[in-house]
C-alpha cells in the first residue's frame, strides 16, 4: 500500500515537472515573437522600410497567433487527465 502512494506521488511530480516545463517554454516563445517583432520592426520602421501600420498589422497577426499558442497548456493539461 505504502508503495502505490510512492508510486503515484512519484508519477504526479513527474507529470507537473513535465507540464510545468512546456507551459513555460510555450509562454517563452511567446514572448519572445513578441520582442523580436518589436525589435526588428521597429528598426525597419526607423530605416523607412516597413510603414507604422505594418508593424501594427504584423503585430495583431503575432498577437493572435500568440493568443491561440498560450492556449496550449490548458488543452495539454486537459490531454494529460485522461
Amino acid at each position: 500500500m505504502e508503495g502505490d502512494i510512492h508510486d503515484y506521488l512519484n508519477e504526479r511530480k513527474q507529470h507537473f515537472t513535465l507540464w510545468l516545463r512546456q507551459t513555460t517554454l510555450i509562454y517563452g516563445l511567446a514572448i519572445l515573437a513578441g520582442s523580436l517583432l518589436l525589435g526588428t520592426g521597429g528598426y525597419l520602421v526607423m530605416r523607412g522600410k516597413l510603414s507604422l501600420g505594418e508593424l501594427v498589422a504584423a503585430e495583431i497577426v503575432i498577437g493572435m497567433m500568440t493568443i491561440s499558442l498560450l492556449k496550449l497548456p490548458k488543452y495539454l493539461q486537459s490531454f494529460y487527465d485522461l
